[in-house]
């Protein structure tokens, strides 16, 4: 997975093998993931919240949900965007380019 917010995140790494969980994905790697996509969502609160805005201009391709509680987004502290309609368009490219 891209060297973003994934450095420290697997999939693999959070199953305990119970059999009650089902991530959808035929296999773990990144092109599983991004085809079971439909099947997981992205979200927190806080500081989970500033996360999942990251990972929807980021990574949106291996999640279809996402939902930022109480979390500001920090795009524009990491990038030059100064502004909501930068920030807009920071979003939207992120999207774009990850289909």
């Amino acid at each position: 997975m891209p060297e973003t917010v994934w450095a420290d995140f697997s999939f693999t790494d959070r199953c305990i093998g119970c059999g009650i969980c089902n991530t959808y994905a035929d296999s773990t790697d990144e092109a599983g993931l991004e085809k079971s996509r439909m099947h997981r969502a992205f979200g927190g609160y806080s500081m989970g919240g500033v996360t999942t805005w990251e990972v929807l201009a980021q990574d949106p391709q291996y999640f279809a949900y996402f939902m930022p509680m109480a979390g500001d987004c920090w795009l524009d502290r990491s990038t030059d965007a100064d502004g909501d309609t930068q920030m807009a368009d920071l979003l939207a490219e992120g999207l774009q380019s990850h289909g």
